[in-house]
């Protein structure tokens, strides 16, 4: 408890670098959204592979 009272902003920044990262793997993106989707076929491009909406 003490050391809560000593460093309360890690405490904060570490409960919201959980809740981020909770968050990030809870959320499931279907396979028709094309706006994430389409950020992840940019990555694709050194490979040649294009993909158009």
């Amino acid at each position: 408890m003490e050391y809560l009272k000593k460093y309360p902003k890690l405490f904060q920044w570490l409960f919201l670098l959980i809740v981020f990262f909770a968050l990030c793997f809870a959320i499931d993106v279907p396979e028709t959204y094309k706006f994430i989707r389409g950020q992840a076929n940019l990555l694709k491009i050194q490979t040649k592979v294009f993909t158009f909406f």
